[in-house]
């Protein structure tokens, strides 16, 4: 049902674009409050990483949901992350910054919680260097 609000709003030629991302983000926002939003979470993201919706918009999206996913509690915002992470994964070059973000925040998470290791793991995940960006050595070790 949230992805069918998502998907009318994103066909809505009467919005702007500052609506739409504005609407959807209500839309993403109500369905992480809800319990067991892992489902609802996905199918939403399904609706707005097509290819016919424009990457700004998209990673407007996402990154609101991001700042609404690291305001819940730890165990429900590990559970979205990893159900936003998985859903990014195959478009990783257009959201890198927002995936980056993601493993950070679990990493953080973990590491407040005395998970060592499981937080080093999800640093590991961060890509470090791409086509378009480089990072000095110096700066991969901070």
């Amino acid at each position: 049902m949230d992805n069918i609000k998502i998907i009318e709003t994103l066909e809505d030629p009467s919005l702007s674009l500052e609506s739409i991302v504005e609407k959807c983000s209500k839309i993403i926002e109500q369905v992480l409050l809800e319990n067991n939003a892992e489902l609802k979470l996905n199918s939403c993201m399904e609706s707005i990483l097509v290819d016919n919706v424009g990457v700004s918009v998209s990673r407007k999206i996402i990154s609101n949901s991001i700042n609404v996913i690291k305001s819940l509690p730890e165990d429900k915002s590990i559970k979205l992350s990893k159900v936003l992470l998985n859903s990014l994964k195959l478009r990783l070059m257009s959201f890198e910054d927002q995936v980056s973000e993601l493993y950070y925040h679990t990493a953080h998470i973990y590491e407040q919680k005395k998970e060592y290791v499981e937080a080093a793991l999800q640093l590991s995940y961060i890509p470090v260097e791409n086509s378009q960006k480089y990072y000095s050595k110096d700066v991969k070790l901070d």
